[in-house]
């Protein structure tokens, strides 16, 4: 079983991403946050997938699901939560459902926080995590609660290390200069910063990282309680 992972660079910021089942040749997409982009990405590369996993409901994340669903005859994953916030939505899945694409099984994770229907999906290896999780920070708290985001912090603490985690967003380079803000003598963040620095300079994507960079000098990871998550999280909304 293996999987195959096409990262897409879209609008402002944002990455979609196609996901392949070497076994099967089945395909599915992760978000969409510009559905003619990525329409345009699966027809040059011929593929056709058959499952789009939604995140959550923010408009760069499912807003374009019926662009996608014009072209492809896809299931629509997403939370029961957003199943009435998202367009196109077939199936609603919660914490510890499965999700197969050909030989291969995604867990689903609630991960709120960000928002009350947020869900990252899980195979051994990969976790794709929408806004939950950025490299070197978190999603801001839109709908839940500092309680909920520690929560769901901790779920993915908890995976194996080397988990390469894909999110949804090219934020990583002011999430570190938020984090040299608040922790100057960092040798972990100021040395993640300067790799940052010199990938952007050329041009090159700072996603996926790995769990175990992130314990390093991700500061929302490494926070110990949810008051210190609270705290830090207010920090980087005023930054």
């Amino acid at each position: 079983m293996s999987l195959k992972v096409t990262q897409i660079p879209v609008l402002n910021d944002n990455y979609a991403y196609i996901l392949q089942d070497s076994a099967t040749g089945e395909v599915a997409v992760v978000d969409t946050p510009d559905g003619s982009q990525l329409v345009l990405e699966l027809k040059k590369r011929q593929l056709k997938p058959s499952i789009i996993l939604n995140t959550h409901h923010h408009w760069d994340h499912a807003d374009d699901n019926p662009i996608v669903l014009k072209e492809f005859d896809c299931e629509v994953v997403a939370s029961v939560y957003d199943q009435n916030r998202i367009p196109g939505v077939t199936r609603v899945v919660r914490e510890g459902d499965v999700v197969n694409l050909g030989e291969v099984e995604f867990q689903v994770f609630d991960v709120v926080g960000h928002t009350l229907g947020h869900v990252a999906y899980y195979t051994p290896g990969f976790l794709f995590s929408g806004d939950t999780l950025f490299v070197g920070g978190c999603g801001r708290l839109f709908e839940g609660t500092a309680e909920q985001m520690f929560a769901s912090l901790q779920k993915i603490k908890a995976l194996p290390d080397n988990t390469k985690i894909f999110g949804a967003h090219e934020y990583t380079k002011n999430n570190l200069e938020f984090a040299l803000s608040v922790f100057p003598n960092s040798k972990a963040i100021q040395k993640k910063y300067e790799q940052v620095c010199d990938l952007r300079r050329k041009g090159l994507a700072t996603v996926p990282t790995t769990l175990a960079e992130e314990l390093e000098y991700n500061v929302f990871l490494q926070a110990g309680s949810v008051e210190e998550f609270a705290r830090l999280r207010l920090m980087k909304d005023r930054f």
